[in-house]
């Protein structure tokens, strides 16, 4: 049986003794430090490294924070010296998509060191670092636009969700080969696509370019993080439409002097109004016009009711009687007057040779 003696000073001795013992125990080192966790903030500017034990930065160098997809970052200490977690700064926002990255030391000599006991820690590499960040620092960026079928409804497409900002929705500027044209907001803000409503219908086979110049806080995403200025960005013309309306290029008596040919600018058609509306008025007296044959081309002939002279001078007019002459996207011709006509009929020509061949 084991005997138990109570020492002279009673039990009151031995808690002095134990109080002693702590004491010299929590004086002595437990060696080296090492890494119990690190962890970036939701600020994502703030690198937490936990320890085994408090340690002290004597130098605060020596840490390489690597792996990040948002690219490079430096470390510089902050606080927390002599503790068991140092806070360090880094030297970019870490946003909340990044993956975690890994830390890595390489001990500087007296770097970082256990407080009690001075065991500096080791070197090390590919530690895990999770990444709490909850922050977004990438700003929006075009990636498309484009216009309709209809010629109007300009879409633009972008990276992320955008808003529209305090600065407003304004900013964005076409520049279309056809004539000027203005875009105006019409929805999509709180998506990825924004439709603007174009001033004119631009016209299929135009191209255009769009400009935009941030007004402050204005295209935004979520984060607040604002669409930067950006110019001459080639605009995806869907359009279909055809608004241009067909133009007379010229009006020549051809052949005998009978007949009257007219050339479009593109190809015409006759409409519900008719071929009618053309009006010749020759030097030699008034001659009927009536339509011969071209419907469908870019050349209408009409026969004179008489044979013009050789010498005789004109001019054309027209005046559009609703849906008359027109193009295939019913376009129509426009009223007009005063057109020359060319005299290079057959018996023209023949007058220019004769003079020519007697020297007039």
């Amino acid at each position: 049986m084991l005997a138990f003696q109570i020492p002279r000073g009673g039990l009151t001795d031995y808690t002095n003794r134990f109080a002693r013992i702590s004491k010299n125990v929590a004086g002595m080192s437990v060696g080296a430090p090492s890494i119990v966790s690190v962890a970036i903030g939701t600020n994502g500017t703030d690198l937490t490294i936990n320890f085994n034990q408090s340690v002290t930065a004597t130098i605060n160098t020596g840490f390489t924070l690597t792996g990040l997809t948002g690219g490079v970052t430096t470390l510089a200490y902050s606080s927390g010296s002599p503790g068991t977690s140092l806070v360090y700064t880094i030297s970019r926002t870490v946003e909340g998509t990044e993956t975690s990255g890994v830390l890595g030391y390489t001990q500087p000599g007296n770097g970082i060191e256990a407080t009690v006991g001075g065991e500096d820690l080791p070197s090390f590499s590919g530690q895990n670092v999770t990444n709490n960040s909850t922050q977004d620092a990438t700003l929006p960026v075009l990636l498309t636009a484009t216009l309709a079928t209809n010629g109007t409804s300009l879409t633009l497409a972008f990276t992320e969700t955008v808003n529209v900002g305090v600065g407003g929705n304004g900013g964005f500027a076409v520049t279309p080969s056809g004539g000027a044209a203005t875009v105006s907001y019409a929805s999509g803000a709180g998506s990825s696509s924004l439709v603007y409503t174009v001033s004119r219908t631009i016209e299929a086979g135009e191209t255009l370019t769009l400009d935009y110049t941030q007004p402050g806080n204005g295209i935004e995403d979520d984060a607040g993080n604002d669409l930067a200025t950006f110019s001459s960005v080639e605009v995806t013309n869907d359009s279909t439409q055809d608004v241009t309306a067909p133009t007379l290029s010229s009006a020549t008596v051809s052949g005998a002097g009978t007949t009257l040919t007219l050339a479009f600018s593109e190809a015409v058609t006759f409409g519900a109004g008719g071929n009618g509306g053309f009006v010749a008025t020759m030097s030699g007296g008034a001659s009927a016009l009536t339509y011969s044959s071209g419907d469908g081309t870019a050349t209408l002939i009409y026969g004179f009711a008489r044979t013009i002279a050789a010498d005789e001078t004109g001019t054309l007019a027209y005046t559009q009687p609703t849906n008359g002459v027109e193009d295939a996207a019913g376009n129509d011709l426009v009223t007009f007057s005063g057109t020359t006509v060319f005299n290079t009929s057959l018996v023209a020509q023949q007058k220019i040779a004769l003079k020519i061949a007697i020297g007039l």
